[in-house]
């Protein structure tokens, strides 16, 4: 059974700046080194929580757009990881707030926008719950 594997980011200059700033925030948090692959978990986790309205919004905001970019971005994560992202979208595609389903790169960044809005005791809350 496969552990972990490779997860892509397309993301800008912002779209990294962004990353960054929440893998440092988690960090401190948690007052450890950690890998990147767990600031991608807390994000997954925190689009979980979200409305499909609340993310149909975060999709159509200038930041979003100022992340998104060309270069791939390479983050090594659980392998549930996938399958979480693939619970998402099947919810979102049963939402009446989507035409389609976002991308899951869009949804990534999506997620890491909300990351953002997280407050701190959410965020040590959803780490501690990764199945690490």
């Amino acid at each position: 059974m496969r552990k972990s594997r490779t997860y892509k980011l397309m993301l800008s200059a912002d779209g990294v700046s962004l990353y960054l700033a929440c893998h440092c925030r988690l960090a401190g948090l948690v007052r450890a080194f950690i890998p990147y692959g767990q600031t991608l978990g807390v994000a997954v986790s925190v689009l979980e929580g979200l409305a499909p309205c609340d993310i149909a919004a975060e999709l159509v905001t200038q930041r979003f757009a100022r992340s998104c970019g060309s270069t791939p971005h390479f983050v090594g994560a659980t392998a549930q990881l996938a399958e979480r992202m693939d619970a998402i979208r099947t919810r979102l595609g049963e939402s009446t707030d989507f035409a389609a389903v976002p991308t899951v790169r869009d949804l990534y960044i999506a997620g890491l926008l909300g990351f953002e809005a997280t407050d701190d005791s959410q965020l040590l809350k959803a780490h501690s719950q990764l199945k690490l």
